[in-house]
């Protein structure tokens, strides 16, 4: 079960996974506040940037987590990778509210203004608050003590946004390389299918798939999920009106072998291919079912399947000269055949 929710959730789109990865570390943060609610531990602004920035560029390193799904998904263990990678969110934000009310000590007197540190721009007024205390010594040693660590503060900021977009590169390209895994795949769908049920997973997968070419002649159209049904439109370059019979058997092959179809096919799903010709006439449409996986028609004969590859040919404007060079050949043959 919470391995299916696991994957449910990996499944949804980056902008959810990202924001429930964010509540994590806004949920960290206000713990943090209400345990050390009435607590007088004071920060300086120095030392609060150092250990704020340090947080950050810990934070951008748990991303890296991410990179271990697909092999968690294998093993069935994606929800304890998951698990510890919010955990280590959480964590993040805990450690910086604790360190924003110990700010907000220093500055404020109290841990009352610390949620300035999660509010964007407000939490400027944090870090350059003046001490409360304006005892605060002012000496040189204090001053440059304070200029490298300000440096020091800036240079791990800027190590954590490199380290940050770096890591969405990668996590995209690893994501990429994921696609293309048949047995991953498999798994996704399959955990889709338990969570969403069919029509839904339907649905969400037709949503993903983007028309365009694919080969010199066809172009995909459309892909829409009409309840158990997914259906792929194609249109052809050609004005060819018709398919060998043995088209539809080569359909069910290769889709009945498709890693990402078979576990929708074994759901009851039917799999439907439209082919029109470039007219927008409709060339033939093909249902694939388990059923048909489980025992697929005949293979046509060989010769009937000639016919008609050469019926189809006729119908084009090369119909003609094919035909005549046919003709042609034979004559020539029978000749050959009465001066021997």
């Amino acid at each position: 079960m919470l391995e299916e929710f696991a994957i449910n959730l990996f499944n949804q789109d980056q902008v959810l996974l990202s924001g429930v990865g964010i509540a994590f570390y806004v949920a960290g943060f206000f713990l943090a506040l209400w345990l050390r609610s009435g607590k007088t531990w004071s920060l300086r602004r120095v030392p609060f940037f150092i250990l704020s920035a340090s947080v950050f560029l810990a934070v951008s390193f748990v991303a890296l987590g991410w990179l271990a799904s697909f092999a968690a998904i294998k093993a069935g263990v994606y929800w304890l990778l998951m698990l510890t990678i919010f955990a280590c969110v959480l964590a993040g934000g805990f450690a910086y509210g604790f360190l924003s009310h110990a700010r907000s000590v220093s500055a404020y007197g109290d841990g009352g203004s610390a949620w300035f540190g999660i509010v964007p721009v407000a939490n400027l007024i944090l870090v350059f608050k003046a001490p409360a205390n304006k005892a605060e010594n002012t000496g040189i040693l204090f001053k440059a003590g304070n200029f490298f660590g300000v440096v020091l503060g800036v240079l791990i900021l800027a190590l954590g946004n490199v380290v940050s977009k770096e890591v969405d590169r990668t996590i995209e390209r690893a994501a990429i390389q994921a696609s293309e895994d048949p047995e991953l795949v498999a798994l996704s769908i399959d955990a889709m299918l338990r969570s969403n049920g069919l029509v839904h997973t339907l649905a969400q997968m037709a949503s993903e798939v983007p028309p365009g070419p694919i080969d010199e002649v066809t172009s995909l159209i459309s892909v829409e999920g009409d309840g158990q049904v997914i259906r792929y439109t194609y249109r052809l370059s050609s004005d060819v009106k018709s398919f060998p019979s043995e088209f539809h058997n080569n359909l069910i092959e290769g889709n009945c072998s498709e890693n990402g179809l078979v576990p929708i096919l074994r759901a009851g799903a039917v799999i439907e291919h439209l082919y029109m010709n470039k007219k927008g006439h409709i060339i033939g449409t093909y249902s694939i079912s388990q059923d048909l996986c489980d025992s697929p028609p005949p293979v046509p004969d060989n010769k009937l399947a000639v016919e008609e590859i050469e019926r189809i040919i006729d119908e084009t404007p090369m119909g003609g000269m094919y035909s005549a060079l046919k003709m042609y050949f034979a004559d020539f043959r029978n000749t050959g055949q009465r001066f021997q």
